[in-house]
C-alpha cells in the first residue's frame, strides 16, 4: 500500500510540475502578446498626436484635442512600460 501511494504521489507531483510549466509558457506568450499589442497602441496615439497637433496649427482643432490625444500617448507608453515588465517577469 505504501509503494502505492508513493507512486499516486509521484504521478500527482509530476503532473503538478508539468502544468505549471505549461501554465508558464502560456503566460510569457500572453506577456509577449500584450507588449506587441502595446507597441501598436502606442504607435496610434503617438500619430493621432502628432495629427492632432497639425490640424490645430491649421486652425482646425483646438487645444483640447491636442491635449487629449498627448495623454493618450502618455498613457500608452505607461501601458507598454507595465506590458514590457511583465514580460520580462514572465520570463524570469
Amino acid at each position: 500500500n505504501e509503494q502505492k501511494i508513493e507512486r499516486y504521489s509521484f504521478h500527482q507531483q509530476t503532473v503538478t510540475a508539468l502544468v505549471s510549466a505549461q501554465n508558464a509558457y502560456w503566460d510569457l506568450i500572453a506577456a509577449q502578446e500584450s507588449v506587441r499589442a502595446a507597441v501598436l497602441e502606442l504607435r496610434a496615439a503617438e500619430q493621432l498626436a502628432s495629427n492632432n497637433r497639425e490640424s490645430y496649427e491649421v486652425g482646425v482643432m483646438s487645444m483640447v484635442d491636442v491635449e487629449t490625444a498627448d495623454s493618450q500617448a502618455a498613457s500608452s507608453r505607461r501601458d507598454l512600460i507595465l506590458a514590457q515588465t511583465n514580460e520580462q517577469l514572465a520570463e524570469v
